[in-house]
């Protein structure tokens, strides 16, 4: 099931990006 960790893990970094994006575009405009 490792492979299945990995791709957890990078939904993961990958949503949190997106959401850190959106915080930054929101609370910076």
């Amino acid at each position: 099931m490792r492979c299945a960790w990995l791709l957890w893990i990078l939904t993961f970094v990958r949503m949190t990006e997106w959401g850190v994006a959106e915080w930054e575009d929101g609370g910076g405009g």
